[in-house]
């Protein structure tokens, strides 16, 4: 084949990709491209369960109203995971932990995640970064990325103590750094 071809026939599929790919759902009545046309419409209540019941403690958010909202947000927003026909096992390991992270105020930890059955196996790598120097329960931070988590996207900035290398936004315009 020659070079000419492969370009056209390249740039051909591509610029009819997006059209293939919407060409299902534009037939459907219920899709809405325009935000304008969007109705008026309140978020549930985050602290009433669907029986109408105020929530009023710990234990009623974990069992209770916490559930219903996943299975809302399972149900209209992103979908039910289908069951596997064989059960998923899942693994991880720590590949390597750094307690000295930003300057020891916190410990990086590279996890490799492992999901197996009888289909194959998958894994994911993700960094977990865990604040030092307290015995109370802590937000954590994990990060995955397209990026290999072994990139310098992941360390800490050699000109800006306390933020990561991937936590800027670099403006075209006027090359201006805003932290995330």
């Amino acid at each position: 084949m020659n070079r000419r071809f492969l370009v056209v026939f390249t740039v051909t599929m591509v610029l009819n990709s997006g059209v293939l790919a919407r060409e299902a759902k534009e037939a459907d009545n219920d899709v809405n491209y325009d935000e304008q046309q969007i109705p008026h419409y309140d978020l549930p209540p985050l602290l009433v369960t669907a029986e109408g019941d105020t929530v009023t403690t710990a234990e009623q958010w974990r069992n209770v109203r916490r559930p219903q909202i996943l299975a809302m947000f399972s149900n209209l927003i992103y979908g039910c995971v289908p069951t596997a026909p064989d059960p998923i096992k899942s693994n991880y390991e720590v590949v390597s932990t750094d307690a000295k992270f930003l300057q020891g105020k916190a410990t990086r930890q590279d996890v490799r995640l492992t999901f197996r059955n009888a289909n194959g196996w998958a894994e994911m790598l993700i960094v977990v970064y865990v604040p030092n120097d307290t015995e109370a329960p802590v937000p954590v931070f994990m990060k995955h990325s397209f990026n290999n988590t072994r990139s310098d996207d992941f360390n800490e900035h050699p000109q800006q103590p306390d933020r990561l290398l991937n936590s800027q936004i670099v403006s075209a315009a006027g090359g201006r750094s805003e932290h995330l």
